[in-house]
């Protein structure tokens, strides 16, 4: 995410990492709730979990704190495929998966590139979906 928000990065300030997280969670439990999977029709509650997402994305990319960032990014990224936006979500993916490796989250990347997989299958990328199985395993 780029782009400045001087207020964001104020409640951002104002608040420490565990409250950001936390909030990151509440966002990942409401969208759970609704039970949106890859493959689903696109609808009123889909675009309402992206909305959500992207307003959590902003949050975390207001942080110095990888893990949120990274969950962040996997909410998006889960978001947009049950929204049937496939190819928008391989971007979220790729950097989800990169931000857990980074900090040491090997099974949060292996969780994430299952929905990779997903997105990847969704649009016809069948082979780079078996190659990324073999990565998740």
């Amino acid at each position: 995410m780029s782009g400045f928000d001087p207020y964001l990065k104020t409640y951002v300030e104002s608040n420490d990492r565990k409250r950001l997280r936390s909030e990151i969670a509440e966002v990942w439990q409401s969208i759970r709730g609704k039970n949106l999977y890859s493959g689903g029709p696109r609808s009123s509650q889909t675009d309402q979990a992206i909305g959500r997402s992207l307003a959590a994305l902003k949050l975390a990319s207001q942080t110095n704190d990888r893990g949120s960032l990274a969950e962040a990014c996997r909410l998006m990224a889960h978001t947009l495929n049950a929204g049937e936006q496939y190819s928008q979500s391989l971007e979220y993916y790729q950097k989800a998966i990169a931000l857990f490796e980074s900090i040491g989250s090997g099974e949060q990347a292996a969780r994430t590139r299952l929905g990779y997989m997903a997105a990847l299958y969704m649009i016809g990328r069948y082979d780079d979906a078996l190659s990324l199985a073999g990565e998740a395993e």
